[in-house]
């Protein structure tokens, strides 16, 4: 299955989001530059990762956890810290979570 984003890829739709902002930051305009659309781009590549690793069998939890950590770095740059332990307990909670709600179902028992 391949996942689309209003007709497009999702790596198009991430490197369009990505030029506008460094062309934002070659603008100068206030509050944009080369750091903000690295990790932008960063978190943007993650999520497309997890969305596809979503509608791959079995799903790969750990996958998720790239997510996560990405969101918390583009985080930190406005000022919302998170330490190692917290990111630690929100991404065994989405992997667990994962599993729950995505792994589980697909695994029947064998009977003998």
């Amino acid at each position: 299955m391949i996942v689309k984003l209003f007709g497009r890829e999702p790596a198009i739709w991430v490197f369009a989001i990505y030029s506008a902002l460094m062309m934002l930051a070659a603008l100068n305009i206030r509050g944009f530059d080369g750091d903000l659309a690295a990790a932008v781009q960063l978190l943007l590549t993650t999520i497309a990762t997890a969305v596809a690793a979503w509608h791959v069998r079995p799903i790969a939890p750990t996958v998720f956890t790239g997510v996560i950590t990405a969101a918390a770095a583009l985080l930190s740059r406005y000022g919302w810290h998170l330490d190692e332990v917290q990111i630690a307990g929100i991404t065994s909670f989405v992997a667990s979570a994962v599993v729950l709600v995505g792994a589980r179902p697909q695994q029947t028992p064998i009977s003998r």
